[in-house]
């Protein structure tokens, strides 16, 4: 079977992104330079200056990056927004007003799919003639699997019924960490959690005990008010970024799979993400007949600035590629 599409998350260069040392432009340049066929995904509230209301100055001023750099829209990463209205929270379904909008600046910007960080079976029910009306693939990130997690069950379950050709899903490979990434650790000391405490918060994490146990843990040491404030803090940043699924999970998700999110936080010495089983997972892709993309997500310049993230995207393809041919 022949390698798959490789590209980039957008995201990946946040770091260089926020603090203006690339332009969006660049960006695309910088990834293009991994090599052809380049695909990207880029996510509209985060990279778009005049978001929401994306000016035609700036719709043009990226596909012309576009055809200039060769790189290839994949997907435009839109937000379930229930709260951006001041005077009241709007429910799931009643949000997918403002899904509309965002779908024309995906279709103005290049891209042929629409990716929703969020879903009920409620909102797949609504989605699905949207999708059909307005000729855009609308998938749903899942940042958990269905075998460690039933709302990602019951997820694929709708999609079952649905049988809409243009409705599908995104895996994002943070559904399956094995081990809290060291960068996230080092900073949380480097804020004031102590190295005891995020031991405790760890060993709780790797036991399967729920968050309140990695807590319960914490306030048991000896800490001061401001330590414990940040191990508690610790504790819950990991549960809520980390989650422990299964890589045989994957499996359930690949008829409805559209496109794959390869999430790493930092490569060890021989390119490899300690963290996520991307082995296992990249042979189910293989074995289990995936057509799509797998793009890098790079997230480990949240925690560390030194880490080089276009070197660590370089060696990322590189292993994907690898890992496909094993």
């Amino acid at each position: 079977m022949s390698a798959p599409g490789l590209g980039v998350m957008l995201f990946s260069l946040g770091g260089e992104f926020y603090r203006r040392r690339m332009s969006l432009s660049g960006c695309l340049e910088a990834v293009a330079s991994l090599g052809p066929d380049q695909g990207i995904e880029l996510i509209g509230a985060q990279s778009l200056r005049s978001y929401p209301d994306v000016s035609a100055a700036e719709v043009r001023d990226f596909r012309e990056a576009v055809e200039r750099t060769g790189v290839v829209p994949v997907s435009y990463c839109a937000y379930l927004e229930r709260a951006r209205s001041r005077s009241r929270a709007l429910s799931p379904v009643a949000a997918l007003e403002l899904l509309e909008q965002e779908i024309a600046t995906a279709r103005a910007l290049g891209f042929p799919m629409v990716r929703l960080n969020t879903a009920t079976p409620e909102v797949l029910r609504a989605l699905a003639p949207l999708a059909d009306r307005t000729g855009v693939e609308l998938v749903v990130e899942l940042s958990k699997e269905p075998r460690t997690d039933p709302g990602t069950a019951e997820l694929l379950e709708e999609l079952d019924r649905l049988a809409c050709p243009a409705l599908g899903v995104i895996q994002d490979f943070s559904a399956f960490v094995r081990r809290v990434p060291q960068p996230f650790l080092a900073d949380a000391a480097a804020g004031g959690a102590p190295v005891a405490a995020l031991e405790a918060v760890t060993g709780a994490w790797a036991a399967g005990q729920p968050v309140d146990a990695a807590v319960d843990a914490v306030l048991s040491l000896d800490l001061s008010p401001a330590e414990r404030g940040q191990a508690v803090q610790a504790a819950h940043i990991t549960y809520a970024l980390f989650p422990r699924g299964e890589a045989a999970g994957l499996a359930d998700v690949l008829p409805h799979l559209r496109h794959v999110q390869a999430k790493f936080f930092a490569l060890d010495g021989a390119g490899t993400e300690p963290c996520v089983p991307h082995a296992e997972l990249i042979a189910i892709l293989r074995d289990g007949g995936y057509a799509g993309r797998i793009h890098s997500e790079f997230e480990g310049f949240l925690w560390d600035d030194d880490l080089d993230a276009m070197e660590q995207l370089r060696r990322h393809q590189a292993d994907v590629v690898r890992l496909w041919a094993a």
